[in-house]
């Protein structure tokens, strides 16, 4: 394994050693206009290398798998400039068993992401011709390694798969977008459901009222979860917490929200947009709870 050849070469000058080596292949299928705009296909590797020498930290990437000694050399050279290391390398652990990849998906190919993607245009210009249609389908294939010089090394195979449908819609100076899409790692999705749930923001707009300003009762949807989650998110981000800037710095233990809510960060959701069993940092993944 190149990342494994990566830790040898690198322990000869380092105290410590990382080595990751991400090789990806992509489809895409893109629609703008009513017309189909590209349809593409890419291969990339990606090989990060951090070292630690004489307690400060370098690092190095490359897109040649060819430059072992080259990326090897920089990095070395990076850590006399680098930053004092504070931490430790983390040491072998036990994974969860995820599920990532989706054999069914290789077999989709490009004609077919077409065909798809115009159907979708095709029922949404069906509800209403003046709506200028798209939508883009994305395929990833992809292979993630991880090493590092105190034994851990990991390596995982992904699907990932991108499907959506929108369109917009000018009405005078009004200017309509709306649209909808799913990010998943397996293959199987209702296209025809896609294109449902797009037409629907389009018909739920479709009256302009008049509002008059004073305070009303607002509902949000479950897409408009977000929006309410993000102040929540930047304070359990993990930075925010290292650096004490986190507005839940020492409420831990104490009543933030309605008791009945509990959110918790899951990462290993089968075939979830994010799941994976370990991280970019060599960190076996588990269900974390935010708020109980």
């Amino acid at each position: 394994m190149i990342v494994q050849m990566l830790i040898e070469k690198a322990m000869l000058k380092a105290q410590a050693v990382q080595a990751t080596m991400l090789t990806q292949e992509t489809s895409s299928v893109d629609f703008e206009n009513d017309r189909l705009k590209s349809a593409e296909s890419s291969q990339r590797t990606q090989i990060d290398l951090k070292v630690v020498v004489n307690g400060k930290m370098g690092l190095s990437s490359t897109t040649d798998p060819g430059d072992i000694d080259g990326v090897v050399s920089r990095a070395l050279e990076a850590a006399a400039f680098g930053s004092p290391v504070h931490f430790e390398l983390p040491e072998p652990g036990s994974l969860e068993p995820v599920k990532i990849f989706d054999a069914q998906l290789l077999q989709l190919a490009k004609p077919e992401m077409i065909h798809i993607g115009q159907q979708m245009m095709d029922m949404i210009k069906a509800y209403n011709p003046e709506i200028l249609a798209g939508a883009a389908l994305n395929k990833n294939i992809y292979k993630f390694e991880y090493a590092n010089s105190r034994g851990a090394s990991y390596s995982a195979e992904h699907t990932d798969f991108n499907i959506g449908a929108a369109g917009q819609l000018v009405r005078g100076t009004d200017i309509l977008f709306a649209g909808h899409g799913v990010g998943q790692k397996k293959r199987e999705v209702d296209s025809e459901e896609i294109a449902t749930r797009a037409i629907e923001y389009f018909r739920m707009a479709e009256k302009i009222s008049p509002v008059e300003s004073g305070e009303m009762p607002v509902i949000f949807t479950p897409g408009g979860l977000i929006a309410l989650l993000l102040s929540l998110g930047l304070a359990v981000d993990g930075k925010s917490v290292y650096l004490g800037a986190s507005p839940l710095k020492d409420k831990l233990g104490q009543q933030i929200a309605d008791p009945r809510l509990t959110i918790t960060d899951d990462p290993l959701v089968e075939f979830g947009p994010q799941t994976s069993a370990f991280d970019d940092e060599g960190i076996p993944r588990k269900r974390t709870p935010i708020i109980e």
